[in-house]
């Protein structure tokens, strides 16, 4: 199940960075040939051009972000570990996060449905980093064992809250405990006030069947 909806935000993603990003991009080239061949000595037409390419600009920033965030690709391109080393430093360089990343073995492979689970837990967690936390320095380790594997996420930011955590839908909670819940895996939060928050994750290895029934 999750891999088709993969396969459908793969195609969506798709959509929205060739077609609408090639349109806005026409759009823009359209709109600059006006201001230099029909906007001469009309100073508001010039204004006006310039207002609307500065404003097609904003909306091709958009789809990037939003096809991004739909299907990264940098998890096609880099796989999981190179994935989450990728988003980590680029926290690291927008926020001024300190990160640190380990993971055991340090090369192991992950079947394609399980990586997307973790990297998409991951990637929620890290989002909840960068706009809650008001962290300076964090950890994630990935630890892959016979029969399970692990994710373990803590930064040294103000620690989430009970009422946060009560409050499941702000943070995006909601939808990594029904990512994990197929799986009959375990994801844990907990915040202690100025000494940060901590998110675990374990995924089984073991076969398992939509839903979490074992065959």
């Amino acid at each position: 199940m999750e891999n088709t909806l993969d396969e459908e935000r793969k195609r969506i993603s798709r959509e929205i960075h060739d077609e609408l990003g090639q349109l806005l991009t026409i759009l823009k080239f359209d709109i600059s040939w006006i201001k230099f061949n029909g906007a001469e000595g009309n100073q508001p037409l010039a204004e006006k051009a310039d207002s609307m390419m500065e404003t097609i600009g904003q909306a091709l920033g958009s789809v990037k972000r939003i096809s991004r965030e739909v299907r990264p690709p940098q998890l096609d391109a880099l796989g999981l570990a190179g994935a989450i080393q990728w988003e980590v430093q680029q926290l690291a360089t927008k926020a001024g996060i300190h990160p640190t990343v380990t993971f055991s073995p340090q090369e192991f492979t992950l079947d394609k449905e399980r990586g997307l689970v973790l990297y998409r837990i991951f990637h929620e967690a890290l989002t909840n980093v960068a706009r809650h936390s008001q962290a300076t320095e964090m950890s994630v380790e990935v630890v892959k064992k016979s029969d399970v594997v692990l994710l373990k996420m803590h930064d040294n930011g103000r620690g989430i809250s009970r009422k946060e955590l009560r409050g499941t839908m702000s943070l995006g909670l909601v939808g990594m405990r029904e990512r994990i819940r197929p799986w009959n895996g375990k994801l844990s939060i907990a915040g202690k006030q100025g000494k940060g928050t901590t998110v675990s994750v374990q995924i089984p290895l073991e076969e398992t069947n939509f839903g979490g029934v074992r065959p």
